[in-house]
């Protein structure tokens, strides 16, 4: 049974649109707080005192906001898995569930429009259902995975006729739009963060194709500050104590999170994972996972990874080998990392006859500790994915999916790899399990499944 655990330059257009979007009946400023009360609209317009988040809710896609992908170890299931509900949807592709106020919130992408639904934690029923993308530009919301929750709102990522591309507000209550601002930029990264009253993105100026760090009110949208990155193409943005740190095509870039003043920049690029007190994790392509000291931003160590066919490196370009047959083959990569004391669980992707697998290293040193990896597979099944690692206290869960449609959700000891439970599924698994008031979500091809004690 399931049960709660107890315990700048663009302003004036963007206030112009969001007027608009308010006057057009999109929804009055205010919302729905956890499910159990009001709150008032009379809040900060910028800055204000930091959000707080329930941490046994699974609010991110990575848990929160610096995408360590470890939430406290009331969040999980105790006993044996069972499987409380399964919901289905028509839709292309369902994105990452998180769990917020007794609710799962979750994006389904459809041929030409994007919809944002919550359902009841506890029974699977359907609360509400909103259309938020309706023009055809799909992958808006989903794409990136950047559906967040902040004390009863949930911010977005979207694509209107009326605003273009915009980061957007509603209450995870009702589902009432709260505030829409347009992204001026051509385009910007994952996620919209929350913290200190503000929601953060990450926006790319077309003209000179800079990165532009923005931070909008979390109650409004409305500007508060806006600073220019030197470096192009943006990705992701985490926030961790008093930085920001940025994902761009040139690599990872600190910022002081009060003034924008440049901290550090790495040197070589690399794709932001996870920021811890000490250090700052990265991964590069082809098969790197380096760590970088999160004040300084020097490198600590990097490993490589070396599972993939046999073959000779094609010159000229790192990413492939040559296998025996002659055929191209892609390197390894890593992936969504999951952080506890002094370990780090990171998904292995392999692109080859090669399946992948789940590995722990030591975060000071990047040593190996452990792996997981198929058990012995038919002849006619040569591969099995893995989707990231999330943990709860010092349990780690994973989807492991087999070629053949099957797939199970694993339970394993963070200290020693063993893999202490599994239940299988029917349907593959599509993204990382959500972790959260004493229940496991996960995303599957043609739905949502919530696992959860006896």
């Amino acid at each position: 049974m399931l049960t709660m655990p107890s315990i700048g330059p663009s302003s004036s257009r963007r206030r112009l649109l969001q007027a608009s979007a308010v006057s057009l009946g999109a929804g009055a400023v205010g919302g729905y707080l956890f499910g159990t009360e009001w709150f008032s609209t009379e809040k900060p317009t910028c800055g204000g005192s930091e959000r707080v988040t329930d941490p046994y809710d699974w609010p991110a896609p990575r848990y929160d906001f610096a995408g360590t992908g470890r939430a406290p170890e009331q969040s999980a299931p105790k006993d044996e898995l069972q499987e409380q509900w399964n919901v289905s949807y028509t839709g292309d592709s369902i994105g990452q569930p998180v769990i917020a106020g007794g609710r799962v919130a979750v994006v389904v992408s459809e041929m030409s429009s994007e919809r944002i639904l919550t359902v009841d934690l506890a029974s699977g029923e359907e609360q509400w259902t909103e259309l938020v993308t309706t023009d055809g530009h799909m992958g808006q919301v989903d794409d990136m995975g950047d559906l967040v929750a902040s004390e009863g709102d949930l911010f977005y990522r979207t694509h209107t006729e009326d605003h273009g591309l915009a980061v957007a507000a509603m209450s995870l209550g009702t589902g009432k739009r709260l505030w829409v601002t347009p992204v001026d930029g051509g385009g910007y990264g994952r996620p919209a963060v929350t913290g200190r009253g503000n929601v953060w993105i990450h926006e790319r100026d077309d003209e000179t194709d800079e990165s532009i760090v923005t931070a909008l009110s979390a109650d409004s949208g409305d500007e508060c500050s806006s600073w220019r990155v030197d470096s192009p193409r943006p990705n992701e943005i985490y926030v961790h104590d008093e930085s920001l740190y940025v994902s761009t095509a040139e690599g990872i870039v600190a910022l002081d999170r009060d003034t924008g003043d440049e901290q550090w920049r790495t040197e070589e690029s690399a794709r932001l994972q996870a920021v811890t007190e000490n250090r700052v994790f990265a991964t590069n392509h082809p098969g790197f996972l380096i760590a970088y000291q999160t004040g300084s931003g020097d490198e600590e160590w990097t490993v490589e990874s070396d599972h993939y066919m046999d073959g000779e490196r094609i010159p000229d370009d790192p990413g492939f080998k040559r296998s025996e047959s002659g055929n191209s083959v892609a390197r390894p990569n890593y992936g969504e990392l999951a952080i506890v004391g002094d370990l780090m669980l990171a998904r292995e992707r392999v692109h080859s006859s090669h399946s992948d697998r789940i590995t722990a290293f030591e975060i000071e040193t990047g040593d190996e500790v452990w792996q997981v990896v198929p058990e012995e597979l038919s002849d006619d099944d040569t591969t099995v994915t893995y989707t990231g690692p999330v943990i709860a206290g010092q349990v780690a869960f994973a989807c492991e999916n087999r070629r053949d449609g099957e797939s199970r959700l694993l339970r394993i000891d963070v200290s020693t790899g063993e893999i202490l439970a599994s239940v299988e599924m029917a349907t593959i698994a599509t993204g990382s399990p959500s972790v959260g008031r004493g229940a496991v979500v996960i995303p599957q091809e043609d739905g949502i499944i919530c696992y959860a004690d006896d």
